[in-house]
């Protein structure tokens, strides 16, 4: 039952730091457990894994059994995995939302870089996504006209 990279990566994709990915993902293979077990198969250190499992009972996707010792149980992975999806699809509508209010606010200013694309000069644009919006817009522009 050793914890794969590429699960790891996925839930640090989907917004958990590493520690916490690495203690889900360890409890949903123990299912309900002590910390020292957590602790043992997770390979996050004890004092680390106090606050991470606070922080995964926050997001929803752990929660504490009340035993002696207290246990920890994981919700499951396909319900984890909805949930982080859903809180990072929100994030992403929170972040448009504000990128678009700031470009209204900086048109609105009338600040001089909104003017200045629109002059003809010559510019070095380095390749990639800059690059290939820069050739987008030109051509939505001559479209446009």
């Amino acid at each position: 039952m050793k914890l794969r990279n590429y699960e790891i990566q996925t839930l640090n994709e989907l917004g958990l730091s590493i520690l916490q990915a690495r203690a889900y993902l360890a409890l949903v293979r123990l299912g309900s457990a002590k910390v020292k077990t957590i602790c043992k198969f997770s390979n996050v250190a004890r004092a680390d894994l106090y606050r991470t499992l606070n922080s995964l009972q926050e997001l929803g996707l752990v929660e504490k059994v009340i035993e002696v010792p207290f246990k920890f149980r994981a919700i499951p992975m396909d319900q984890g995995l909805v949930l982080l999806l859903k809180r990072r699809s929100e994030e992403e509508k929170r972040i448009r939302s504000k990128t678009l209010y700031l470009i209204r606010d900086f048109k609105k200013s009338g600040n001089s870089e909104f003017s200045e694309a629109n002059d003809s000069k010559f510019v070095l644009v380095p390749s990639g996504n800059l690059f290939i919006a820069r050739v987008k817009t030109a051509i939505d522009q001559s479209i446009l006209g």
